[in-house]
């Protein structure tokens, strides 16, 4: 995924430095345009995969936590008790 979205900005750059040798300032400006929207869209593609990775490691935590409800371990059985110290009433 990052080869795919990083090589359009990296041909994008080449270009603008080639622009960037000449004299005219009509290629100079839409090589920058050209860059600017290359980059804008690797980003969103780098935000689409964060989003897609938490997603799933939110999904794989939530049934985690679903399968440890429905089947613990007796051993790991919480028990709400209170205790009560005779000897203190008296």
């Amino acid at each position: 995924m990052a080869r795919r979205s990083r090589r359009p900005v990296v041909e994008a750059v080449d270009k603008l430095k080639e622009a960037l040798k000449g004299e005219d300032n009509d290629a100079v400006k839409a090589a920058i345009d050209d860059l600017n929207t290359k980059a804008a869209a690797m980003g969103q593609a780098m935000y689409a995969a964060a989003q897609a990775k938490a997603e799933a490691s939110q999904q794989q935590t939530s049934e985690g936590e679903s399968t440890e409800q429905s089947g613990g371990n007796a051993q790991d059985d919480v028990v709400d008790a209170e205790i009560v110290d005779d000897e203190e009433s008296k």
